[in-house]
């Protein structure tokens, strides 16, 4: 099976991440100037984990500012089959890896998952596990293709962490919303000082498909 295996730790779910292809990778989009406004919790610029590509997007994108930075993912929404009832929404980026002159493989790098109502609203995204009928869960981790170095839990400390579904488009299978999330770094990695201990992702948005895994 082509699809690497994208395991969140934190919630304790394995999901199946999209192939990673090896053309029409756009580049990132220029890091925003300073007038960006930035949440009260402010971090630099220095605590945020490098930017890297996209992705195809074949399916959808994520994007968010990323602490201070315009991050951008591609996305896709999968029906969860254990209850039918919620969504496994998720995001994915990668980098470049030149095994030689002109062969060049891009592998993932970042992944962010959500588990969602499948329904339209508004809800409290919160650091706990499992398929809830009120309430988001999700995580964030850091890999070298499908090996995890680290990964974050979402913060509890902030009430404004919010996931909402827009819109689900069931004709043509799409999915639409947008989402606010403080990150807090999981101390039981190994190397966890390696990295930064927080991070957030603010004025998040999605449009992304429905797929079958």
């Amino acid at each position: 099976m082509k699809d690497l295996i994208f395991a969140l730790l934190t919630a304790g779910l394995v999901l199946l991440m999209p192939a990673c292809t090896h053309d029409e990778f756009t580049r990132p989009d220029p890091e925003p100037t300073d007038t960006i406004e930035m949440p009260v919790d402010t971090l630099s610029c220095e605590d945020t984990i490098e930017i890297f590509y996209p992705g195809t997007m074949e399916n959808g994108y994520i994007k968010a500012f990323k602490t201070c930075r315009e991050w951008k993912a591609s996305g896709k929404a999968i029906i969860a089959q254990v209850t039918n009832q919620h969504f496994f929404i998720n995001g994915t980026t990668f980098y470049p890896y030149i095994f030689a002159p002109g062969d060049t493989a891009f592998l993932n790098a970042e992944g962010m998952v959500f588990t969602v109502p499948k329904k339209v609203g508004k809800y409290p995204v919160a650091n706990t596990v499992g398929f809830k009928n009120d309430t988001v869960t999700g995580g964030f981790v850091y890999m070298d293709d499908d090996v995890f170095l680290s990964n974050w839990n979402v913060d509890p400390a902030f009430p404004d962490n919010e996931f909402e579904i827009l819109e689900i488009d069931n004709l043509n299978k799409r999915v639409k919303g947008k989402f606010n999330i403080h990150f807090i770094i999981d101390t039981t990695g190994v190397e966890y000082q390696l990295y930064p201990s927080k991070f957030y992702f603010h004025e998040g948005t999605f449009d992304v498909k429905i797929v079958d895994e």
